[in-house]
């Protein structure tokens, strides 16, 4: 055809588009005619019979093609018009909730729907309570008989009860009529399915617990139960499992026991509530921000334990940390006794949380620090041999923020004479705790041990003049009180004592005055016996070395015969006393000096008595 040939093109379609439209309808024609010239005309002697019948024989297999497709397509029943339909009172529903299902029913077809039979799959542990209508229903096998419906006509049934589940999961309900068409035998069916999740549960529990903690903390933990229910819940249980490094101690409950780490409880009646208290340890093995706590308690319906809605707690966890650097000032390894060395601390809180109210307890070793003169230099309190120092004593410990540095010094005190063992070393293990704001009983605590610095000992020397010893026995000759003109003897002693560690090269050394005589009666309990070097007037002894906790005695006898110018007096018999040694454990020298002796004897109690000064 021209026509299609001339208007079914581009040019057309945009210029003269109705033209180009009744071109696009007879294409078809076109193609049929444009077919017939090329394969058929011109090439059989009947070609336009031929082509009619091939044409013809086209249309016949389409138009059989398309009957047979109907034919198969062709669905004779009418469950497209039958109408079933399921819907609960309320969409969000809890376990353990009175729920009522509704159940719609039409036939909006032209037929009466025969025998018809509702069947009702109830979701599991649904506890039924009430059915309208009631003489309809088969509760062994939850089924309607109804009545023929007729065209047009419908009805409603409702089931009513408890539905206990598993919250936040399906629970399908199905209901299926089943029915046959009047005048046919085949039975149809109509299923109407409908998908409850439960949002919750009547049993609700509550965790009282932080929200923010530290690791390795002990914090106190609350479990509230309550059954919000109008019927028993009956044997609960809650299991007390915890995450890896959480542990629960102490559980303590109103109602019910607790064993093999879960709480069981046998009955809680409707609007009863119970409690569990408990300590909860947390100690992670890897560090982790965020700990999660779950519980799913589970109650008994029909035999059948059913989880009830999980409990979550989630805990912010926080890590503080402080470095701690101890040094002993000038890099010292040993102190003397009575010597104040000086123990520098750097608090570092290497951290990003910050830390207030720092305390400092230092345990102190009594037996080598005087622990009374440590807090005269330090401050802070004393407790069972700890010495505790707050921001009262150093205001630097109110506060440490994240990269916060505090440098503290302490004076330690050496006693005059330690005691407590042999060669000993001295050394601090501070402990500083302090609290996380934000964070209630959350206690941060730390502690280090300073390097070891040897302690030397001590050389206690005690010297005194006697005429009697303490038990009366007389050690001295002459007159008491000194007389002019006679001669008095009385009796020098010195007593050394080294306290912990050996002591080496000891040498003591004492002068007499030109008017006392040197009678060469001598005792010792160790070493050389005493000399007397007449040119200088002065008394040595020596021992190469004195152990530890090891007393040595020095004894000699020494006379005078006053003149009348000492009358009234108590004259000096021994003077520039002194004792020399080496400390044998840390290496350096030992000294002390004594007050000169004379007649006073004051520690000579019964010689006293009897007089002290030249008559």
């Amino acid at each position: 055809m021209k026509f299609v040939e001339e208007y079914l093109s581009k040019h057309h379609l945009l210029h003269a588009p109705h033209k180009w439209f009744f071109a696009f309808i007879s294409s078809p024609i076109h193609y049929l005619e444009m077919h017939y010239k090329k394969k058929y005309h011109l090439k059989f002697m009947h070609a336009r019979k031929l082509f009619i019948f091939d044409v013809t024989l086209l249309f016949s297999m389409i138009i059989l093609l398309a009957g047979s497709l109907s034919w198969l397509m062709y669905d004779p029943s009418v469950t497209d018009l039958v109408y079933l339909s399921v819907r609960p009172t309320h969409e969000r529903i809890l376990s353990g909730e009175y729920t009522t299902y509704t159940i719609n029913y039409r036939n909006d077809s032209n037929t009466t729907l025969n025998s018809p039979v509702l069947d009702v799959i109830l979701p599991q542990n649904f506890i039924i309570d009430s059915v309208i209508p009631e003489d309809l229903f088969d509760f062994d096998n939850n089924i309607f008989t109804l009545k023929n419906i007729k065209p047009t006509y419908g009805g409603q049934f409702s089931i009513s009860g408890w539905f206990y589940g598993t919250p936040d999961i399906e629970n399908p309900l199905l209901a299926t009529l089943s029915y046959t068409q009047e005048g046919r035998k085949k039975q149809e069916q109509k299923i109407s399915p409908h998908i409850s999740i439960l949002r919750g549960s009547v049993l609700e529990m509550n965790i009282e617990l932080a929200d923010k903690i530290t690791n390795n903390i002990s914090l106190p933990i609350t479990l509230d139960i309550i059954n919000n229910g109008d019927i028993d819940l009956n044997n609960i249980k809650i299991p007390l499992l915890f995450p890896t490094g959480v542990t629960l101690s102490d559980p303590k409950t109103l109602k019910g026991l607790v064993e093999d780490n879960s709480w069981y409880i046998e009955k809680l009646k409707p609007e009863e509530s119970t409690k569990l208290n408990g300590i909860l340890h947390v100690n992670l093995p890897s560090k982790q921000e965020i700990l999660e706590l779950n519980i799913t308690p589970t109650v008994d319906i029909n035999n059948q334990a059913i989880s009830q809605k999980t409990s979550s707690h989630e805990f912010n966890i926080v890590y503080p940390h402080l470095e701690i650097q101890t040094s002993w000032n000038n890099e010292i390894d040993f102190a003397r006794p009575n010597e104040i060395p000086v123990l520098s601390l750097q608090i570092r809180n290497d951290s990003n949380v910050s830390l207030s109210n720092l305390t400092l307890d230092i345990p102190l070793p009594t037996s080598i620090i005087n622990t009374t003169k440590f807090i005269n230099l330090n401050g802070g309190s004393l407790s069972n041999n700890v010495v505790t120092i707050s921001q009262k004593n150093i205001p630097d410990l109110s506060q440490i923020n994240p990269g916060g540095l505090v440098n503290l010094s302490l004076l330690v005190p050496i006693k005059y004479s330690p005691t407590g063992g042999t060669d000993l070393e001295l050394f601090l293990s501070p402990t500083i705790s302090g609290n996380v704001p934000g964070l209630s009983k959350a206690l941060y605590e730390t502690s280090t041990d300073s390097s070891r610095i040897a302690i030397g000992t001590q050389l206690l020397f005690n010297t005194e003049l006697r005429y009697y010893t303490n038990e009366g026995d007389q050690l001295g000759r002459g007159p008491l009180p000194l007389q002019v003109g006679k001669e008095t003897k009385y009796w020098a002693m010195a007593q050394i004592t080294n306290s912990t560690s050996r002591a080496d090269n000891i040498v003591f050394s004492a002068k007499l005055p030109n008017y006392v005589s040197w009678t060469g009666k001598t005792s010792v309990t160790h070493g050389a016996q005493i000399s007397f070097n007449s040119a200088n007037r002065r008394v040595s002894w020596s021992l190469s070395s004195l152990p530890e906790h090891t007393t040595a005695g020095v004894y000699f006898e020494l006379a005078i015969t006053p003149i009348s110018s000492r009358i009234g007096t108590s004259p000096i018999l021994l003077e520039n006393i002194s004792i020399s040694g080496q400390d044998g454990y840390i290496g350096v020298p030992i000294a002390h000096s004594s007050t000169n002796l004379d007649t006073s004897i004051p520690t000579d109690t019964i010689g006293k008595q009897k007089g002290v000064i030249v008559h």
